[in-house]
């Protein structure tokens, strides 16, 4: 922050996170509309929440088809 003051959370967590055990906890700088408007894909906090989403979603893929392979083992 510009002024070298102490940075505070602007909600808590349990409103800051979707409560899934594949979540990682991120910071981003900015009061709550600059956390939720992006000023382009390069923008920091755009690449943290991008990632973070990309990284969920592969997960899910993921366990989708080992549970998708393992119920077609069980069907043959």
């Amino acid at each position: 922050n510009q002024c070298n003051l102490p940075v505070q959370k602007v909600v808590p967590d349990i409103s800051s996170s979707f409560g899934d055990q594949r979540e990682h906890a991120e910071t981003i700088s900015g009061n709550h509309l600059q956390m939720c408007k992006f000023s382009s894909p390069y923008d920091p906090g755009y690449r943290k929440v991008g990632g973070e989403l990309c990284s969920m979603v592969e997960e899910i893929i993921s366990s989708n088809l080992q549970a998708s392979s393992q119920t077609a083992e069980v069907s043959i």
